[in-house]
């Protein structure tokens, strides 16, 4: 039985593609992956973190002849991965004990309906550091199958047809039974960039190509049966033509494609230095505020550009442990004497730790601060820059977004201005 009509979802709201769609981005492996995935193929997804490789397509879109197809290449239960908007709304209970995929209750569960349907792969059960779902946590819920089901339907296609109701937004929980053969697991709501995990991996997919925030994850085998790692997923990609991702470079694709910040404000603002704007962001993920300080007057191209993170007691109180505070005043009186040029200042919000004030202390800067700062320049308009010299990113990062990175400049401040202090937030 092929898919029935089912009410197709918009794509997620936070993400976005490039023009055209993501298949437009050329012949990239994100490209080919979400075009399968949009077709109803499945797609070998690798995490190198963890070591395992999954085989994964959009659940609005898996037909019986597909899964039925992959009998020798896949092992274990079969999950469809779910955000939790979706599974409370469905109302179904988690799992008890070990609920994270794999575990005992995974397995313990596994052998109950069922009947002739695949048992196919789980991912795995660590949760990667800050997701929702961490370690011990309820991730996979109670069995399901379509209880409504017409006659005669059994074995993959009622397997199928249960993966696409439960991605179905307007199926109902009295359609389904407990137990079954098809396991729900919880997916954090930001994806990959929150939990780069398969599972996040394969929901982003059929999201970005608007096939529903759902996702069928099946545990690929090597050739002799075992669960398969990286290498043997790059090989069963290849022996069976199907595309090949990994989670790091789906992380890397949203990371550079969507909107990283939202202007917040937009303000003149008199200093001593000079008659400047100022623009403040918010970061959508994380706890990062950036305001860019500029010259009235803005330039668009070789725009001299300065980031400096917080360090209150050198900033504020002319603390001389690190050269922090000097080096934002010569950056400013730059901007003084050349009439064009920006500071971005970044501050963490709610930041309680007081390790500016300690001159051993040498914090790293903020997660992601090159994208950061590539796409508040991006929305002020600037297409090209001279990077202050003591940058404390690779300016690689800004060119491949788009922001061209012309030279570097000496900012003419002593050698403690240099010192690790600078990344201080």
């Amino acid at each position: 039985m092929e898919p029935e009509a089912i009410q197709q979802p918009a794509p997620r709201a936070s993400l976005r593609a490039l023009p055209g769609g993501p298949v437009a981005d050329g012949p990239n492996r994100v490209a080919r992956a979400s075009a399968d995935v949009a077709a109803g193929r499945f797609v070998v997804l690798v995490d190198d973190a963890a070591g395992e490789a999954h085989v994964v397509t959009s659940a609005l879109r898996l037909a019986d002849a597909t899964l039925a197809a992959l009998n020798g290449q896949v092992r274990g239960v079969l999950h469809v991965a779910l955000p939790s908007a979706r599974l409370a709304a469905l109302g179904l209970a988690p799992l008890g004990g070990d609920a994270r995929p794999g575990g005992a209750a995974s397995r313990g569960a596994a052998r109950g309906r069922g009947g002739g349907a695949p048992r196919v792969g789980a991912p795995g059960g660590a949760a990667a550091p800050g997701c929702a779902a961490a370690p011990g946590a309820a991730r996979m819920y109670a069995p399901v199958e379509l209880a409504d089901a017409p006659t005669g339907i059994a074995g993959e296609a009622l397997v199928a047809a249960t993966v696409r109701a439960l991605a179905d937004p307007a199926t109902g929980r009295e359609r389904f039974s407990v137990p079954g053969a098809v396991f729900p697991l919880a997916v954090d709501d930001e994806g990959v960039l929150a939990c780069p995990r398969s599972a996040e991996a394969a929901v982003d997919l059929a999201a970005i190509v608007g096939c529903g925030e759902a996702a069928v994850l099946l545990r690929a085998v090597d050739e002799r049966g075992a669960p398969a790692g990286v290498e043997a997923g790059a090989r069963l990609a290849q022996r069976t033509g199907a595309a090949l991702l990994s989670v790091r470079e789906l992380v890397a694709y949203r990371a550079l494609h969507e909107p990283m910040v939202r202007r917040v404000v937009d303000v003149p603002l008199p200093t001593a230095f000079a008659q400047m704007s100022a623009v403040g962001y918010e970061t959508l993920r994380g706890d990062v505020q950036y305001v860019a300080f500029g010259s009235a007057a803005r330039s668009t191209t070789a725009v001299r550009v300065h980031v400096h993170h917080k360090c209150l007691a050198s900033d504020v109180f002319g603390g001389v442990a690190c050269g922090c505070g000097e080096q934002l005043r010569a950056a400013l009186e730059a901007i003084r004497r050349g009439g064009e040029g920006i500071v971005l200042y970044a501050e963490r919000v709610a930041e309680s730790r007081l390790g500016h004030l300690l001159a051993s202390d040498e914090p790293a800067p903020p997660a992601d601060c090159e994208l950061a700062v590539a796409h508040v320049l991006l929305d002020l308009g600037v297409r090209s820059v001279r990077l202050s010299s003591n940058a404390p990113f690779d300016a690689t990062r800004l060119e491949a977004l788009g922001v061209r990175v012309l030279a570097s400049y000496d900012s003419a401040v002593s050698a403690a201005a240099r010192a690790p202090h600078l990344l201080e937030i």
